[in-house]
């Protein structure tokens, strides 16, 4: 019986103190990085919208797909590790599931907006549109940062989103009664961004 114990204190003190799992740690590490590359990858794309695509986009959307396969291996094995830190499993789950979300919408964008250079109804909501855009863009870092160190503030410092949006969808109801002067697919992209 002695032995038995002491083997079994053994190996709690080598698994805990030695080899710890930390399957936890870095999901909030894959996380929040998955994060950041989301705030890249919407920013090519919205450049993309307003120009030309950046020369880089393919290789984001290649090393976030990565990522999030990386991020949901590293979700399967925090759930069998043991609760401990500060970030649950359940948190962690559904910013995972957040973060697939996400990249399913900028790819819907980045479909939308092809072949969008030249639009004139774009550059009627301006600068609302960019606002907007650029909000959402130092978004991304800031939320980053917050799954990293596992500190969320209810308000974003100098970033308000619901007002910019609000301001958008004000402008565009603005720019819309003059939208017959506008192709069809034009009218149709501001309505997906």
């Amino acid at each position: 019986f002695f032995e038995v114990a002491l083997g079994i204190l053994i190996a709690l003190v080598v698994s805990t103190l030695i080899w710890p799992t930390r399957a936890r740690q870095h999901l909030r590490y894959g996380v929040a990085q998955e994060f950041l590359l989301l705030g890249h990858f919407f920013d090519g794309v919205m450049t993309g919208f307003r120009s030309t695509f950046p020369d880089t986009l393919q290789v984001q959307k290649h090393d976030l797909e990565n990522l999030l396969r990386a991020n949901e291996a590293l979700l399967q094995a925090a759930r069998n590790e043991p609760a401990t830190g500060p970030a649950s499993t359940e948190a962690l789950s559904l910013l995972v599931e957040f973060g697939q979300s996400l990249m399913d919408a900028i790819l819907a964008l980045e479909l939308a907006v092809r072949d969008s250079d030249n639009d004139q109804f774009a550059t009627r909501v301006e600068p609302e549109l960019g606002n907007l855009v650029i909000a959402l863009t130092h978004s991304f870092p800031h939320l980053a940062k917050s799954i990293r160190f596992w500190h969320f503030r209810s308000v974003t410092p100098g970033i308000d989103i619901e007002s910019d949006q609000t301001a958008l969808e004000a402008k565009v109801l603005q720019v819309r009664k003059t939208s017959l002067a506008f192709p069809l697919d034009e009218v149709l992209r501001i309505y997906a961004v």
